[in-house]
């Protein structure tokens, strides 16, 4: 989807600086892994939808992107860092859809609540487990997209 801005066609000044936004629509019946897939090319840059691989020192780091599949379906946790120690998680799924959370603190232990949930972040497996309460263990992780392990 193309969007005009108020910069199309100006001559910005030397250091001058703009962002904008670019939305991709996928079909609905497309798995979002198959969108990792994917890329755009505009002149003569591509633009990748997968998650940028991450340098040694930030895999180690909280922020990042994380997934897991069934066979069916695939759900995603995107985390960034808002400053000031917390965190904001974009959560995307088939089920529930776009979700956004704010303000997440990790506890020392690496533990954070997100919505109704408990979790912990394992940072060197690259993944967040949420903890279930029916069969008292640590679900199935989320593992880091594009770590250079």
């Amino acid at each position: 989807m193309i969007r005009s801005t108020q910069y199309d066609y100006t001559t910005l000044a030397p250091g001058g600086q703009f962002t904008t936004e670019l939305v991709f629509n996928c079909p609905s019946a497309k798995r979002i892994s198959d969108t990792f897939n994917m890329k755009m090319i505009m002149e003569n840059s591509e633009i990748h939808l997968a998650p940028a691989p991450q340098i040694e020192e930030e895999q180690l780091k909280f922020p990042g992107v994380y997934m897991k599949s069934s066979p069916s379906y695939d759900f995603l946790y995107i985390v960034t860092d808002t400053g000031n120690g917390t965190y904001e998680i974009i959560t995307i799924d088939d089920f529930w859809g776009v979700s956004a959370y704010q303000e997440i603190t990790l506890t020392e232990n690496n533990k954070f609540e997100m919505g109704a949930g408990d979790f912990r972040w394992k940072p060197n497996n690259y993944e967040i487990s949420s903890y279930d309460y029916d069969e008292e263990t640590w679900g199935e992780p989320y593992t880091k997209q594009n770590p250079l392990k």
